[in-house]
């Protein structure tokens, strides 16, 4: 029994239509997580532009889904738009929310999957994606679950089984399932697995001048999102209450019907933890005590620290990172800057990287990155040091534990040490 897991990238070329076949991941795909924020080179790249935040889901043709935002670089006020759909696993947006290019999901292949790009892309963009597979996992599946209209508990079903890891995303107060849009710019992922959650959020209000985003990051809910008005305002939030046998039941703290989309997976080690990067390139944090080695860690932040519950805090940034070694890792990072007459947004990629914090003047200001994995867990440190510890939450994939073991408390880890 094992997990088998592998992070990579792909270009989707202007020239592209029809199927799109991506390989090289040496093993047949269970569960696909895909993220890209419009960048479209094969090398490190930093700058202003438009950006996007957008995360795909996919486990085969019929079970996939997508949730993407765009904010334009430059503009006299807010020019944003997101989209959800459940029947796409990739998409770029314009301004009000239309497609401007996307692709679907065919198979998962021997060595790696297709797609296929139904609107040919205006522009080069580079997707970054997690893979995980083996024999470990039994169960996975991607499907739209809608918030309570009022607060309180309120149970998601249809899986099957009790999910082991529980993946959603959202952020533009979707009251729709497929191929909703809307104006307001919003972006949000979460993770549990029935106890430990953690969730980011990032907001930008269409048509505010001066500009208003913010974001907003937290270890005890796995969904959040920031108000369509702004203002660091955040609405939606969701706990989780209780991995089922049919599903997840969660506590919806804030009355809000919104549509999301989730990933559910059964089988598999996995652990929830967080990190503080460093404000020097020599201190190595180490995260231990997991039940088996990791065979990937994805990494999450909006470069600041946690946020006090309820509450956002000024700009909109976002990176996320993925590895399974220090030789194999991804990274993409966005920033948009909040209170400022004129648009400015920005984003990075890094093929050597799992962390990226952007700075207000389009360029890096911390870079971290996976040290070592070993027996219990993984190490990081940063190639270029923050100017202050950012909070970074993580995600880690393993076999699972022997049967001979000694029992552990799988999934219930904190950061051990720095």
């Amino acid at each position: 029994m094992t997990l088998l897991s592998h992070t990579g990238s792909f270009q989707i070329a202007t020239s592209d239509s029809g199927n799109k076949a991506i390989t090289g991941l040496g093993f047949q795909p269970k569960a696909l997580i895909f993220f890209w924020n419009l960048r479209g080179e094969a090398v490190d790249a930093v700058g202003g532009k438009d950006i996007e935040a957008g995360m795909g889901f996919a486990v085969s043709s019929s079970q996939r889904g997508v949730v993407d935002t765009t904010s334009l670089d430059n503009q006299s006020a807010g020019v944003t738009g997101a989209r959800i759909s459940n029947v796409l696993c990739i998409v770029t947006v314009g301004a009000t929310g239309a497609i401007q290019g996307s692709a679907d999901f065919v198979t998962m292949d021997a060595d790696g999957f297709t797609i296929n790009v139904n609107d040919t892309f205006p522009a080069a963009l580079r997707v970054m994606y997690i893979a995980y597979g083996g024999t470990d996992i039994t169960n996975v599946a991607v499907g739209t679950y809608q918030g309570n209209s009022s607060t309180g508990n309120k149970s998601s079903t249809g899986f099957g089984v009790e999910p082991d890891i529980l993946f959603a995303a959202a952020g533009a107060g979707y009251t729709a399932a497929a191929q909703q849009v809307s104006v307001q710019g919003g972006f949000s992922f979460g993770v549990t697995d029935g106890s430990i959650q953690r969730v980011i959020a990032y907001g930008v209000d269409d048509s505010a001048d001066p500009m208003d985003t913010s974001a907003y990051i937290y270890d005890g809910e796995f969904m959040a999102e920031i108000d369509a008005a702004g203002e660091q305002v955040v609405v939606n939030r969701q706990s989780i209450v209780s991995m089922d046998a049919d599903g997840f039941t969660f506590n919806q703290l804030e009355a809000a019907a919104f549509y999301h989309i989730y990933l559910a997976i059964r089988g598999g080690s996995w652990s929830i933890g967080d990190l503080l990067t460093q404000t020097d390139t020599s201190t190595v944090v180490t995260e231990s005590g997991l039940p088996t080695q990791p065979k990937s860690v994805l990494f999450v932040s909006a470069n600041r620290a946690m946020d006090v519950q309820n509450t956002g805090t000024v700009h909109g940034q976002l990176s996320i990172g993925a590895g399974t070694s220090t030789s194999n890792r991804v990274a993409m990072a966005i920033m948009d800057e909040d209170n400022l007459a004129t648009s400015e947004t920005s984003s990075a990629i890094e093929f050597d990287e799992v962390y990226i914090h952007i700075n207000t003047s389009d360029t890096l200001e911390g870079l971290g990155d996976i040290n070592s994995i070993t027996s219990d867990g993984f190490t990081f440190i940063m190639d270029d040091a923050d100017p202050a510890q950012m909070y970074v939450w993580w995600v880690a994939a393993g076999d699972n534990p022997s049967a001979n073991a000694i029992p552990v408390f799988m999934n219930q880890y904190r950061q051990r040490s720095v």
